[in-house]
């Protein structure tokens, strides 16, 4: 009876001291880091909203993605960085326990840290980055009518995105041989495409640039060195008018039954 009472009093006076020396403050973590979680995740949010993130963030493929789940990017941004600082207390709060079976994945979880905070930065930076790109260069085919154009952005947008996929997979350090041969095989054949549409793009622009430059440098001389001048009468093939303006880019003519021209 007495060796049963002592059995039960050390085992008792074990988790006492259990308890006081590792339970309570794992305890204490867990709820800071739910505090500090919260609190920290709410403000940080509004700090990038009002710097403008979720603004870039809105404009991107990611955006979409977001939009559709229900969710506005400044939610999405608060729970990701929620649940950032709550793993962080419950790696440390795991760690104070001193639990032989979780050391190892503690230390593999610390290591990851890092990693994943560089991959997310480069996954953003580089989905905000491609998509403006991308859309700067569907406006400018737009604006130039240049046929393709669209079509070359969208597929260079895609090529980009696999890009970076590797990117981030190579920061996170993930094994996934299989995955990034067939990306960089893809890269290889579309690289190609989409230098040759690139060269073309770039050719047509500066074709259609240059046409313009042309009819403004025209409009310039005409009027500088005074070939032409406003009142001038001037006959050009089977058209005979006056000169009622001399412009930059054009010179304007008025024919004899009112109507005017511009040329070129």
């Amino acid at each position: 009876m007495e060796t049963a009472l002592l059995t039960i009093l050390d085992v008792v006076r074990d988790w006492t001291s259990w308890l006081i020396e590792k339970g309570i403050p794992a305890l204490i973590i867990l709820i800071v880091g739910f505090l500090v979680g919260r609190i920290g995740g709410k403000y940080i949010a509004k700090f990038l909203d009002k710097v403008g993130l979720d603004d870039l963030i809105e404009k991107t493929v990611l955006g979409d993605i977001i939009k559709k789940s229900g969710y506005t990017v400044v939610q999405v941004i608060e729970i990701l960085i929620r649940w950032f600082i709550y793993l962080i207390f419950i790696v440390w709060a795991v760690d104070v326990l001193a639990v032989e079976a979780l050391t190892e994945v503690v230390s593999t979880i610390w290591a990851f840290i890092p990693r994943l905070i560089a991959a997310v930065v480069i996954g953003l930076v580089g989905i905000i980055a491609i998509d403006f790109f991308s859309d700067t260069l569907t406006k400018i085919s737009e604006e130039r009518k240049i046929e393709g154009g669209v079509i070359l952005s969208t597929v260079l947008r895609y090529f980009l995105y696999l890009i970076l996929v590797v990117l981030v997979l190579d920061q996170l350090k993930i094994e996934t041989l299989i995955l990034k041969d067939v990306i960089d095989n893809l890269i290889l054949g579309l690289a190609i495409g989409v230098g040759a549409g690139v060269a073309g793009f770039l050719t047509i622009s500066a074709w259609a640039s240059r046409e313009e430059i042309s009819s403004l440098t025209s409009g310039l001389i005409q009027k500088g060195d005074g070939i032409i001048s406003e009142g001038s009468k001037v006959r050009i093939d089977d058209l005979e008018g006056t000169v009622v303006r001399v412009g930059r880019a054009h010179t304007v003519l008025e024919t004899e039954k009112g109507e005017r021209i511009a040329i070129p």
